[in-house]
């Protein structure tokens, strides 16, 4: 259910956009709504040359067609006038990134009306020429701007709630799928944490000092019930690495330092895959441990971390119940 609302309001926010793109050029100027005034700058002209939905960086190429095909429209004499020179290194800023795209007019302190970028104002327009064909074109042309700002703001934040979504998801599973790391692996593989780290969780871990329990036995006396003793494995140093974006699988190795039943030493390599371990040792040869000569043993282990976890997790589980059926015990004693 979480999941269908999620994608709902994600389809919403898309449906919204076009809609937003598609509003009215209804606005008014110098005390006068020039609505009714046909220009090639209206917005039902203009956005055949925007795309329905907005990509990043689409504004810039769509403010530079605005830019080109106001210069077209211009007349020699037009393009002298201070407004419109104003206007046109306005919008070359605007490209260029120097000043915003939320173009606003409003009434000015004097008889002519104030163009704003943002909230600084750019120039009064002469409300004397209300009647020119520039000065209506202009008009239109900062109310464009302002509709592919919003929207271009408005695909930029769905992009970016998407991306916080699938790192959300990613850092979850790593908490909950990874490699859990004791203390001192936590010391040491934050040492190596970088800007790209803010991205994703890392794609690789490093072991230090893991300790782990299993079992091992001399592979060459073959591997059964009788030839297996319990056995504790301490990753001195290794590797991790996550095999999917998900952080669902990963695999690693160690270098390993073990000690058996009989406190033979043993030292090799450990594989992992996911919370199975497999290690191979050479025990040296110890004539007061019945270790003849050096001997080759096969370590199979768990993961110590995890397994205290979950017998942790099992035990608040548990506790959580008798709590549960004792309240419930006084509810129906009173």
């Amino acid at each position: 259910m979480k999941l269908l609302t999620k994608f709902g309001l994600i389809w919403l926010a898309l449906l919204a956009l076009p809609l937003h793109l598609a509003a009215d050029d209804s606005f008014w100027i110098c005390g006068e709504d020039i609505s009714p005034r046909p220009s090639p700058f209206e917005w039902r002209h203009l956005q055949e040359e925007i795309p329905i939905y907005l990509a990043p960086g689409d504004a810039g190429r769509i403010y530079t067609v605005f830019l080109n095909r106001y210069l077209e429209a211009l007349s020699p004499e037009d393009q002298s006038r201070e407004p419109v020179r104003k206007f046109m290194a306005l919008q070359r800023s605007i490209i260029d990134g120097k000043n915003s795209a939320i173009l606003v007019i409003k009434p000015g302190p004097m008889s002519d009306d104030q163009l704003l970028s943002g909230s600084e104002t750019v120039f009064l327009i002469p409300c004397e020429d209300i009647e020119k064909q520039y000065l209506i074109d202009l008009a239109y042309l900062a109310s464009a701007y302002r509709k592919v700002h919003d929207a271009s703001f408005e695909a930029l934040r769905e992009q970016a709630d998407l991306t916080i979504q699938e790192r959300n998801r990613q850092y979850q599973n790593w908490f909950d799928n990874g490699l859990a790391m004791w203390p001192q692996e936590t010391w040491f593989n934050g040492l190596f944490l970088g800007e790209s780290d803010a991205v994703r969780p890392p794609r690789h871990q490093w072991v230090l000092l893991r300790p782990s329990v299993g079992l091992g036995g001399n592979a060459s006396d073959g591997l059964d019930e009788n030839n297996l003793d319990a056995t504790l494995g301490v990753e001195i140093g290794g590797y991790v690495r996550y095999l999917e974006d998900d952080y669902s699988s990963y695999w690693g190795v160690s270098l390993l330092a073990t000690l058996g039943e009989d406190a033979g030493e043993g030292y090799g390599v450990l594989l992992r895959y996911d919370q199975y371990v497999l290690g191979y040792t050479r025990r040296k040869e110890d004539r007061d441990l019945g270790i003849a000569d050096d001997t080759e043993y096969v370590y199979i282990g768990i993961d110590l971390y995890n397994l205290i976890h979950e017998k942790k997790q099992a035990f608040r589980d548990y506790r959580r119940k008798v709590r549960e059926n004792f309240e419930r015990f006084a509810q129906e004693a009173r």
